[in-house]
């Protein structure tokens, strides 16, 4: 299982895939389904559906 955060660096979450169980710190889990990234000005957004129906979502700077 692979915990994210806020504080979750670009590079780690790049390398999160479909099928790969994941939680974060407000307890969502369970396996991504999908995957959205998009690059807006400096920064990265990553929303990572569940299959629990719920969705991460983490907004990082790009480095």
């Amino acid at each position: 299982m692979i915990s994210l955060t806020h504080d979750t660096s670009a590079h780690k979450l790049n390398k999160v895939k479909v099928g790969d169980e994941i939680t974060d710190e407000y307890q969502s889990q369970g396996k991504v389904v999908k995957i959205n990234k998009n690059i807006i000005n400096d920064l990265r957004e990553y929303m990572f559906h569940l299959d629990s129906r719920q969705i991460i979502y983490i907004l990082s700077k790009a480095m």
